[in-house]
């Protein structure tokens, strides 16, 4: 009887633990899941704001846009910075950073196309896409006429 009674015992005592195991390893699968959800959502934030980011860069630059249309630019540019502050990375805030500074010292096209594809570039590299088989010289800039 004493033998029954202890198998029982065992018995609960595993099968509570079988439960227990489960219900952690449920929480941490859960917990996972989340974060995964997570950094996909802060993915598709970062891929949205550096598309805006991107197409803004050309309100600094050149003659082929109205003044209007430049202005246009530089505040979808300015809304695009302020977000980089909270979703960028540290190294695409400096050159961010850069490029506003020259603009505001009225550096040459040249100086503000050369910040920008380092800013293209580091875009790339914060979203993990490889920039090891491309460089700066092979970002063109087209205006038509």
């Amino acid at each position: 009887m004493k033998t029954v009674i202890i198998g029982a015992i065992i018995n609960a005592v595993v099968l509570l633990a079988i439960a227990i195991i489960n219900k952690v390893s449920e929480f941490k699968l859960e917990r996972i899941k989340r974060k995964s959800e997570q950094e996909k959502e802060h993915e598709n934030k970062k891929r949205e704001l550096y598309s805006k980011l991107a197409s803004s860069l050309n309100g600094f630059m050149e003659a082929r846009y109205s003044v209007d249309q430049k202005k246009a630019l530089q505040n979808d540019f300015y809304d695009a910075y302020d977000q980089v502050w909270i979703w960028g990375n540290d190294e695409l805030i400096k050159t961010l950073g850069e490029f506003l500074q020259a603009s505001l010292d009225g550096k040459t096209d040249s100086t503000l196309k050369d910040l920008h594809v380092k800013i293209i570039l580091e875009m790339r590299k914060d979203l993990g896409m490889s920039v090891e088989r491309i460089s700066a010289v092979d970002y063109k800039f087209i205006k038509f006429n």
